[in-house]
């Protein structure tokens, strides 16, 4: 998939993945790659395709995983990994990041509009499903005709789950081959049902990731945002709050560490 996936976010700093890699080349990935008898399986047992265009996302901030298409059991899947941080501080948070967003996404196994869980490869990483398709903001790049109602349905259905992703963006909405909207980067995700402690703030939580979706209304529709939409979009000032109460105290910390 491509994964395949606000400044108070530690996903706001690193840089986007890059765009999805289209069918003929994961064709053709796959067939290097079975060809040379998987002669890059690693210690983790982990079998990684030997060019270097499987690579979605190299971790390129704090707490990020390297995301990479690999060939496990014959087919193409999506490994997302911490081990970079398995020797440092920060190991402890990156295992918990690690098996936090492994739980959402086994959550949501069977919700068509995000990638299926496909297992542990070790501590620090996990398999998912890859989705074949192009990032929102590659698509609409490209001229394709995406349905704004589709994607504001997939953020909706998330709230359904008691799920908000507080990071969507366009590098985090996939438009799939099957024509499919698949939300992908579940690592700043929150899960809070009635009867949890966060349940009340997911009110809240839930606005933010209707701003986000908002912000494509214009690309995708060609209309404008009403005054109430207008509204929905703006910042709250708690979470401008949190944000500098991240960017000037809690990151310092974290990055000095």
């Amino acid at each position: 998939m491509a994964c395949h996936f606000s400044s108070l976010d530690p996903a706001a700093s690193a840089r986007e993945a890059d765009p999805s890699l289209n069918k003929a080349i994961a064709a053709e990935l796959v067939n290097t790659t079975l060809a040379a008898n998987d002669t890059c399986i690693e210690a983790t047992g982990i079998a990684r395709a030997a060019s270097d265009n499987t690579v979605l996302q190299k971790a390129g901030g704090l707490l990020k995983a390297d995301v990479s298409v690999v060939v496990r059991h014959g087919r193409m899947t999506v490994c997302k990994d911490y081990q970079r941080w398995r020797r440092t501080p920060l190991a402890p948070l990156a295992h918990y990041l690690m098996r936090r967003e492994a739980r959402l996404l086994r959550r949501l196994n069977d919700w068509p509009h995000s990638p299926s869980f496909e297992g542990f490869a070790n501590r620090y990483a996990f398999f998912m499903e890859y989705v074949p398709g192009a990032d929102l903001k590659t698509a609409v790049a490209s001229g394709q005709k995406v349905s704004f109602s589709k994607v504001v349905d997939a953020v909706a259905g998330l709230h359904r789950h008691d799920i908000v992703h507080n990071d969507i963006r366009g590098s985090n909405i996939l438009v799939a081959e099957d024509g499919r909207i698949v939300i992908i980067d579940f690592a700043s995700a929150l899960y809070a049902p009635k009867g949890r402690p966060l349940h009340p703030l997911m009110r809240r939580m839930r606005r933010l990731d209707i701003a986000g979706t908002l912000k494509f209304k214009h690309r995708l529709t060609g209309k404008a945002l009403t005054p109430v939409e207008r509204r929905l979009k703006a910042k709250p000032q708690w979470f401008k709050g949190l944000q500098q109460g991240w960017k000037k105290k809690v990151l310092p910390v974290l990055r000095s560490t």
